[in-house]
């Protein structure tokens, strides 16, 4: 029998989105001149004390890369679709590199008036697209096989919430008439889109070695079932 996913692998996994929203929350609340309900993430990788979330990007960014890499390797030995690790491989690289590049004050994006910020505008967006629709690529496997069916409900769930928020989060801050409307919700309405998403990243994480030592067990009794049937 194949040995699960390392341990290694799982506790990165499992401490990079707690350590995430911990640092930019625990920022938030404190930092002069900051505002958690208008104000972007990344905006506090600006200023004297930017070094701080610039850190942490770097950091989530790494260590969601190291559980990717160990989830696509554990993929392909069992010949599962490597699809949704890959993305989460995209994902943990363009969270990684929004930390040296270096958001702009107050915008997202297309607004983005520096080369570093142009770049963070465009990972950042690489970034929300992903999250939700990795979640849905996941899932679509999920369905297939019936070991990870205790990862297929709440990946369902959270697949429809991070769809809904990225809409909403887009809606607010793209369109417009609703521009003015909620530029002082800007910041609550990201962390919206972003939170579920790490979420379910812990549940994903903490879930996985069981899920996959289920299954090379099933995997193994129906060998051993169809050797004897010979």
């Amino acid at each position: 029998m194949k040995k699960g996913i390392s341990y290694i692998s799982v506790y990165s996994g499992l401490i990079a989105p707690i350590l995430f929203v911990l640092i930019f929350t625990i920022e938030g609340l404190f930092r002069e001149n900051y505002s958690a309900m208008q104000n972007f993430i990344s905006e506090l990788s600006i200023g004297n004390k930017g070094w701080i979330q610039i850190a942490n990007f770097l950091i989530f960014g790494f260590l969601f890369f190291v559980f990717s890499m160990g989830l696509l390797r554990e993929f392909q030995k069992r010949r599962l679709s490597s699809t949704g690790p890959i993305l989460f491989l995209i994902l943990a690289s363009c969270y990684f590199f929004s930390g040296p590049f270096v958001t702009d004050s107050g915008t997202i994006f297309t607004q983005q008036k520096s080369v570093h910020g142009i770049i963070h505008g465009v990972l950042g967006a690489i970034v929300f697209i992903l999250m939700a629709v990795s979640s849905w690529t996941f899932l679509k496997l999920f369905k297939k096989e019936k070991e990870f069916k205790s990862l297929k409900n709440v990946t369902l769930l959270f697949a429809i919430i991070l769809t809904l928020s990225l809409i909403a989060f887009i809606y607010v801050t793209k369109v417009p008439t609703s521009q003015n409307i909620f530029q002082n919700l800007n910041g609550l309405f990201q962390r919206l889109a972003l939170i579920p998403f790490m979420v379910w990243l812990f549940y994903f994480a903490f879930s996985i070695r069981n899920v996959l030592t289920k299954y090379d067990k099933n995997n193994s009794q129906a060998k051993q079932r169809t050797a004897n049937t010979r």
